[in-house]
């Protein structure tokens, strides 16, 4: 889903001149580097409630104290639903920790980043505005050398007009890189919308200006990530990626006035906790999600040109999609360590069932009675069915389900299930949004959100977000957020939740607790595995 929310400006204040220590000069001088990150989603009455606010927020959170060079002591977070007074208040703390580092430190830089509502004149959060006039009043009274503000929000353009005031060196200097001046970038034109996307979980500009910092902008390749190379890579990227949403294509729009030599570096990857070296010889649209499904990166590579990618240690699985079709790779980083991605660590996986436009037209019915699927009220419909009630006396089939389906033996579904399932035997669907009771098993193909009840066992091949009740086990293909009871085990591909197996539990990447009676199996542990023999690879 798309939503014409908001649009992107990164504002770089520069306000104090301060002198830039060379090569041959003094040791360079202490610097503490400060954050403030707001996430929004409410702007209050008649403004659509944003969703991913919040966590465009605590994304660029984690890549300025995994990147950025911020400590984590210096990071104030503010997200969720926050009310105007406790971003005043989060300001107030911010003027304190400054005076407060001033008395050890010979320099200090602060970034500050708000994402959600706002109008020409001011922030809106909760209904109440913050204008930009106080903000701005706010910032300047800073006692800091650099002072950098990202607002992610409608019409946040008002806020990037030069006002006046002394050009500062910028951000993130080293001796190759001495510029000053300022730079503005928005996410949209002015006669624009920009979006957010359930697919990605974030705005469409933010997402990819995240994706950049993390190395896949480095377009020289000397892991240093510039905001020239971000601007361009962002600019790409968003381009390419809106023209067929509803809210149109969104083109960036930059401004940048710098003096000096060099460039602004925005984050450095040459030290990371882990990294991934994606392979000169891997090429297509990679999609890079962590162990909890969250797409971390996103990015065209190219054939002849390798890639690092800064992240997190972890569990990662990585998707290509190229012309020949779709490959999956699993990857576990290690701190301290590159971990190498090959064409050989690729394995090519179907592609999901779906029913293209033009294909025949599925027949919503409303009341489905039958005996078999061949002797059914859906057969006079010569079509696929979707269903809304359905008794079947032994067995049914239909194309999909949003209603309640009770089968004697089996109920088949070749698409997707938004309701209840009730059979006999055992249950099947594409996919689910459902509760899924049989009395042997059920069986979800791809993505399954809801409860599994099944006397033997239950299986999802897709991620599961959920219970799974089993009265000798349960699967979950992908990644599983919840709960697994199994009387004999349980296994997923990356866990975060509970699993409770009456032999044992196997998990890829486990978060959470593992219980049973005999053995507990996780490659990536980060929790508790209580059984008579545990296995914790990492």
């Amino acid at each position: 889903m798309n939503k014409p929310c908001f649009s992107f400006v990164l504002a770089a204040i520069l306000l104090v001149t301060a002198p830039i220590a060379s090569a041959a000069g003094p040791a360079p001088r202490e610097t503490r580097r400060f954050a403030l990150l707001v996430g929004a989603n409410d702007g209050g009455a008649g403004r659509v409630e944003l969703r991913y606010a919040g966590t465009d927020a605590s994304n660029l959170a984690r890549v300025l104290r995994g990147l950025g060079g911020f400590s984590t002591r210096d990071v104030i977070l503010v997200a969720g639903d926050p009310d105007a007074a406790a971003v005043r208040t989060a300001l107030a703390s911010l003027r304190t920790k400054l005076a407060e580092a001033r008395k050890s430190a010979s320099r200090i830089e602060v970034l500050f980043y708000y994402s959600g509502h706002s109008d020409a004149t001011g922030l809106l959060i909760a209904g109440e505005r913050i204008p930009y006039a106080a903000l701005r009043h706010r910032l300047d009274g800073m006692t800091a050398d650099v002072t950098i503000a990202i607002l992610d929000s409608c019409s946040s353009g008002a806020f990037t007009r030069a006002k006046g005031g002394t050009a500062q060196p910028a951000f993130l200097i080293d001796e190759s890189s001495q510029v000053e001046g300022y730079a503005f970038i928005s996410s949209s034109s002015a006669d624009e919308v920009a979006q957010e996307s359930d697919r990605i979980g974030s705005s469409f500009f933010t997402h990819y200006f995240i994706s950049g910092l993390r190395g896949a902008a480095d377009a020289n390749r000397d892991r240093q990530i510039t905001l020239n190379e971000a601007y361009q890579f962002t600019f790409a990227e968003t381009v390419a990626r809106t023209q067929a949403t509803r809210g149109g294509v969104q083109h960036p729009a930059f401004r940048m006035h710098l003096a000096g030599t060099g460039d602004v570096v925005i984050t450095d990857i040459r030290d990371t906790s882990a990294t991934l070296l994606v392979s000169a010889s891997v090429a297509g649209r990679l999609f890079v999600r962590d162990g909890h499904g969250d797409l971390a990166v996103e990015l065209s590579k190219a054939s002849g040109r390798p890639v690092r990618l800064g992240l997190s240690p972890g569990r990662y699985r990585v998707t290509l999609e190229h012309g020949r079709g779709t490959d999956r790779a699993e990857v576990i980083l290690v701190s301290g360590k590159v971990t190498r991605l090959e064409p050989s660590a690729f394995s090519a996986v179907a592609l999901e069932a779906a029913t293209a436009r033009g294909d025949a037209p599925v027949t919503a019915v409303p009341v489905s009675i039958s005996l078999v699927p061949p002797i059914s009220t859906d057969a006079i419909a010569h079509a696929p069915v979707h269903q809304t009630i359905a008794i079947n006396l032994i067995a049914g089939s239909a194309q999909s389900l949003t209603g309640l389906s009770i089968s004697g033996a089996v109920s088949l579904l070749s698409g997707p299930a938004r309701g209840i399932q009730l059979a006999g035997f055992g249950n099947v669907a594409g996919e689910a949004t459902a509760i899924q009771i049989g009395g042997f098993g059920n069986v979800v193909a791809g993505p399954m959100i809801g409860f599994q009840a099944g006397g033997f066992g239950n299986f999802a091949g897709g991620d599961s977000r959920g219970i799974q009740i089993g009265g000798f086990g349960n699967v979950a293909g992908g990644e599983m957020r919840g709960i697994q009871i199994g009387g004999f085990g349980n296994s997923a591909g990356t866990m975060t939740g509970l699993q409770i197996g009456g032999f044992g539990n196997s998990a890829g990447t486990m978060t959470g607790l593992q219980l049973a009676g005999g053995t507990n199996v996780a490659e990536h542990i980060r929790g508790v595995q209580l059984g008579t023999v545990n296995v914790g690879g990492e």
